[in-house]
C-alpha cells in the first residue's frame, strides 16, 4: 500500500533525509579522527618511552666508564660526573617509570630497572669509599668496576626490550592512524557521492510528486480559462490533487453553465428576435401611416415604442456578437483595406444621427492614404461604435474629430470628443461589458453598455490593442492599433477605393 503524503510531509521529508544522512556523516567521521588521535597520542607516548630509554642506555654506558675511572685514578673531575650520572639516572628512572605504567609487562620491567639502577648507585658509592682503604680498597674497586659492568649490561638488556616493545607500539599506531585517515578520506568521498545520489533521488521525487504534476495544474488553468478539455485528473490525496480536483469540478460547472448560456442565446435568438423584429416592421408601417394618420399623443406613443424594440433588438445583436467574439467563432476576413475608406463608411452609418444632434464629424488631414491588414466590415463596426459614443456624449455644435497616425508598422486611428469625458475611476474598466459612466447613461442614452467590450475583442482579434485617454470635463480620445498592410506583395491587393482625404459632415442644421 502507498504512502499518502501532503506537501508538507514532502518538504519536511525532502529536509529530514539530507540532514539525517549529514549528522551519521559527521558523528562517524568524528569517530573516526578520535581514533586517529588516541593512536598519534600513542605513537608520541611510544617515542618519548623510547627517548627515556635510550638516554637511560647511554647512562648506564657512561656509569660504567665512570667507574673504571674511579676505581683506576679517581678524582674530584671523575666524582663531579658520577654525581651527575646517579643524578641524571635518577630523573630519567622516575621519568620512565611514570611513563610506562600502562600494563603489568611494563610495570615490572621498570621495577627491574630500578632495581638495577640502585645496585649501580650502591657499587658507585662504595667505589668512592675504598678508594681511602688502601690495598683491601684496591680489591674492592675492582669487584664493585666488575659488578657496574654486569649491572650495566643487564639494565642495558632491559632497557633495550622496553625500545623494542615501545618502537613496535609506536609502528602500529602510527600504521593505525594512517589507516584511520585514509578511512576518513574514504568516508568523506563515499559521503559526497551518497549525498549527490540522495540529492538527485529527492529531486527526482519531489519533480514527479510536486513539480510536474503543478505542471498540469497550470496547464489546466490555462485549458479552464480558453474553455477547452483539461488534462485527466492527477492522483494523489495532497493538495496539488485536491487543487485539480477543484479545477475539473469549476469546469464541469463552467460547462453546465455553458449549455445553460447557449440555451439562453437560443432563445433571445430566435423567441425574442423574431418576434421583435415582426414588431420592429409592424412600428414602421404604423408610423408611415399604413393604419391611417394617428393622433400627436399616438405617434408619440409609437415613436417612444420603436425607440425601446430597437433598443432591445440592438441589445439582442450585441449579445449575440460578444458571444461569436469569446466563442472564437468571429471569422475575420483579414486583407488590405483603405482605413480613409473605412472612415467614410462610418460616417455614413452615423450620418442621421451626428446630424440630429448637430455634431460635426471631420476627419484630419493625412499626407498619404494607409492600407491596413484588417476585415473591412468589422472595423467599420468598431469605428462606428466609437464615433456612435463620441456623437452621444457630446454637446449641441460640437465638434468629433478623426485622425490617423502611423506609428512604425502600425496605424493608430483616434476618436476624439469634447464631451464631458470619463472618470479617472471608470478609464480602466471602460471596456468591460455593461459598464457605463453614470448609471442613468443606459435610459438616457440609450446605449446596452456592450458596445465598448465588442469593440475591443474585435481588435484583440487582429492582434492588435485598443484603450482611451480622457480627462474629465475636457473630452475623450479613444483608440486603436491596427497592421500597416505591406502593398505590391501579392495576394488580392487593396480592395478601397480612392476617397477624398477630408470628410465633412454635417454643418449645423437650419434653425
Amino acid at each position: 500500500m502507498a504512502i499518502k503524503l501532503k506537501i508538507f510531509h514532502k518538504g519536511i521529508l525532502l529536509v529530514a533525509l539530507p540532514s539525517l544522512f549529514q549528522i551519521v556523516f559527521v558523528v562517524t567521521l568524528s569517530n573516526l579522527l578520535e581514533k586517529a588521535e588516541v593512536q598519534a597520542a600513542e605513537a608520541n607516548h611510544a617515542k618519548e618511552v623510547i627517548a627515556c630509554a635510550m638516554m637511560l642506555t647511554r647512562i648506564s654506558v657512561e656509569a660504567a666508564m665512570v667507574g673504571a675511572s674511579l676505581g683506576v685514578a679517581p678524582n674530584p673531575q671523575t666524582e663531579a660526573r658520577a654525581k651527575y650520572v646517579m643524578r641524571t639516572a635518577d630523573t630519567e628512572v622516575n621519568r620512565l617509570a611514570r611513563l610506562c605504567n600502562k600494563s603489568p609487562e611494563q610495570r615490572l620491567a621498570i621495577k627491574k630497572v630500578q632495581e638495577l639502577v640502585k645496585v649501580l648507585f650502591e657499587s658507585m658509592k662504595a667505589m668512592e669509599q675504598n678508594s681511602e682503604n688502601g690495598f683491601e680498597g684496591i680489591l674492592g674497586q675492582r669487584s664493585n668496576i666488575m659488578k657496574i659492568r654486569i649491572i650495566a649490561l643487564k639494565l642495558d638488556n632491559y632497557l633495550n626490550k622496553v625500545i623494542a616493545d615501545e618502537t613496535e607500539i609506536e609502528e602500529e599506531s602510527g600504521s593505525k592512524a594512517l589507516q584511520i585517515r585514509a578511512m576518513a578520506r574514504q568516508l568523506i568521498w563515499v559521503a559526497l557521492c551518497v549525498n549527490i545520489t540522495l540529492a538527485g533521488i529527492l529531486a527526482l521525487y519531489f519533480t514527479k510528486s510536486v513539480s510536474s504534476r503543478l505542471l498540469i495544474v497550470r496547464e489546466n488553468t490555462g485549458r479552464l480559462a480558453r474553455k477547452q478539455q483539461l488534462v485527466p485528473s492527477i492522483e494523489g490525496d495532497d493538495e496539488i490533487a485536491e487543487l485539480d480536483q477543484a479545477f475539473h469540478k469549476a469546469a464541469d460547472e463552467l460547462k453546465e453553465l455553458e449549455q445553460f448560456k447557449q440555451q439562453l442565446i437560443g432563445i433571445v435568438s430566435h423567441e425574442l428576435k423574431t418576434p421583435l423584429s415582426a414588431m420592429q416592421v409592424n412600428i414602421a408601417l404604423m408610423a408611415g401611416g399604413i393604419t391611417g394618420e394617428l393622433p400627436a399623443k399616438a405617434q408619440q406613443k409609437v415613436r417612444i415604442l420603436d425607440s425601446n424594440v430597437n433598443r432591445l433588438i440592438r441589445l439582442i445583436n450585441d449579445l449575440l456578437d460578444i458571444d461569436k467574439l469569446e466563442a472564437g467563432k468571429f471569422e475575420l476576413v483579414i486583407k488590405p483595406n483603405s482605413s480613409l475608406r473605412m472612415i467614410e463608411s462610418a460616417v455614413e452609418s452615423v450620418r442621421a444621427f451626428a446630424e440630429e444632434r448637430s455634431v460635426e464629424i471631420s476627419c484630419a488631414d493625412a499626407s498619404d492614404e494607409v492600407f491596413v491588414e484588417c476585415d473591412f466590415d468589422r472595423i467599420v463596426q468598431v469605428i462606428v461604435n466609437l464615433l456612435s459614443n463620441a456623437v452621444k456624449y457630446s454637446a449641441e455644435d460640437s465638434k468629433v474629430l478623426i485622425q490617423i497616425l502611423e506609428i512604425e508598422d502600425q496605424v493608430e486611428f483616434r476618436i476624439v470628443d469634447t464631451g464631458r469625458g470619463i472618470p479617472e475611476s471608470h478609464v480602466d474598466k471602460i471596456f468591460d461589458r455593461f459598464q457605463q459612466v453614470e448609471k442613468s447613461d443606459s435610459r438616457e442614452k440609450g446605449g446596452t453598455g456592450l458596445g465598448l467590450a465588442i469593440c475591443k475583442a474585435i481588435i484583440e482579434q487582429h492582434g492588435c490593442q485598443t484603450g482611451v485617454h480622457s480627462m474629465l470635463g475636457r473630452g475623450s480620445t479613444f483608440w486603436f492599433r491596427l497592421k500597416k498592410a505591406e502593398l505590391g506583395s501579392g495576394g488580392d491587393g487593396p480592395t478601397a477605393i480612392s476617397v477624398e482625404k477630408e470628410v465633412l459632415m454635417p454643418q449645423k442644421r437650419d434653425a
